[in-house]
């Protein structure tokens, strides 16, 4: 509540207004509440100060060695050692969200290139993202469709391109794999297995194509 957030900010009634440490409020609230998002501490002259919070909203979750990492929509942690994935959140496999390495950092950077076009384009029902090789990135799609994205060449217009194929010109039952790893290209084929039990072992063969007008 607005009391407790008050009391974290360390800004106490009465302060001089030129006292008052900003910067300092607004880290202590934004590490204290992880559900936090964006926090705004200003100097309201004469004599206030005003505290502009955004809510964190969840976005996915991050597969790790001790469960499921929850991560807001800008990629903050909120929540760590879920049992399982929160009904129709997307899980993603092959980033750390407590290392620090180069390799690492660049995979949670495309991470969030990923989430935020998908934010952009209001990319529903995605349900695993796998960034394990940032050359086969791969996704899976309401549990049957398995998506082909290649390397992150073109990646934003891959994502539209393979979200409007989905939408409008596959079919709305059954397996399928939808290969966009070239730009201006898709391929699609249908599967006899879902896009989990393939995963790692789908041949390259039967395709048809879907080349843009």
């Amino acid at each position: 509540n607005e009391r407790d957030l008050i009391e974290t900010s360390g800004i106490e009634k009465g302060e001089n207004l030129f006292e008052v440490d900003t910067a300092y409020a607004e880290d202590k609230l934004y590490s204290v509440y992880s559900y936090i998002e964006e926090v705004e501490v200003k100097r309201s002259f004469p004599n206030s100060v005003t505290i502009k919070i955004i809510e964190a909203v969840p976005f996915s979750v991050v597969e790790e060695a001790d469960g499921y990492t929850l991560v807001s929509t800008g990629g903050k942690v909120l929540e760590r050692g879920l049992e399982e994935v929160p009904h129709g959140m997307l899980s993603v496999r092959g980033i750390s969200t407590v290392t620090n390495s180069e390799d690492n950092t660049k995979r949670k950077d495309l991470m969030m290139r990923i989430i935020g076009t998908m934010q952009e384009l209001k990319m529903e029902d995605y349900v695993f993202l796998d960034l394990t090789d940032t050359l086969e990135i791969t996704m899976i799609y309401d549990n049957r469709v398995r998506v082909k994205l290649g390397n992150e060449l073109e990646l934003e217009y891959k994502l539209q391109f393979v979200d409007s194929v989905i939408s409008e010109k596959l079919p709305k039952v059954g397996y399928q794999l939808v290969d966009a790893s070239v730009p201006g290209k898709i391929m699609t084929k249908e599967m006899t297995v879902s896009p989990w039990e393939s995963l790692g072992r789908v041949s390259g063969t039967g395709y048809s194509d879907e080349d843009e007008e």
